[in-house]
């Protein structure tokens, strides 16, 4: 039986998992990431930084949530609903940057979401109903605070984990 979900073991998950991430990442070539069809038109590079947005974006909305705002979720723009469309957008945004833009970047956002899980009050990662769930959007699902935040760091890292493999081979 597993055993449950804990801030300390969901800080160490976090952190084992970036570092499986890293460690896959630094066995590609760096001229290698910024070529154009690792997965349609984009570049690895460009699906780092895809995954990078989401664990900013995720630290930025709980930031807000825990101080009773919702800016970064009420801009009425249907992409930023619709995941395909946010996609889209974040891509064509973003495609310019460099490689050394985006590894920074995709550092700073895990450790921006890193410093908002420790700022967490353990009951609140845990809990299906959060002090501001009344606040939370429709599209984040009714589970644990600390599913979601899986879901846009390290269960993203999965999605994407078996391309790089194959297309690093």
């Amino acid at each position: 039986m597993d055993t449950p979900m804990t801030k300390e073991k969901f800080l160490s998950i976090l952190h084992s998992e970036r570092a499986n991430w890293e460690a896959l990442l630094a066995k590609i070539d760096t001229s290698r990431m910024t070529q154009p069809g690792f997965a349609g038109e984009w570049s690895l590079k460009d699906v780092i930084a895809h995954v990078a947005y989401y664990e900013e974006w995720t630290a930025a909305v709980i930031e807000e949530l825990m101080r009773g705002e919702t800016k970064t979720l009420d801009s009425g723009e249907p992409e930023d609903i619709d995941v395909e469309l946010r996609n889209a957008r974040f891509f064509k945004e973003h495609q310019h940057s460099s490689l050394p833009e985006v590894l920074a970047y995709s550092q700073k956002s895990f450790q921006h979401l890193l410093t908002v899980v420790q700022s967490l009050p353990e009951e609140e990662l845990l809990s299906s109903s959060p002090s501001f769930k009344a606040l939370l959007p429709v599209y984040w699902p009714d589970e644990p605070l600390w599913k979601t935040i899986a879901g846009d760091s390290y269960e993203h890292y999965h999605q994407h984990i078996p391309d790089i493999q194959a297309w690093a081979s």
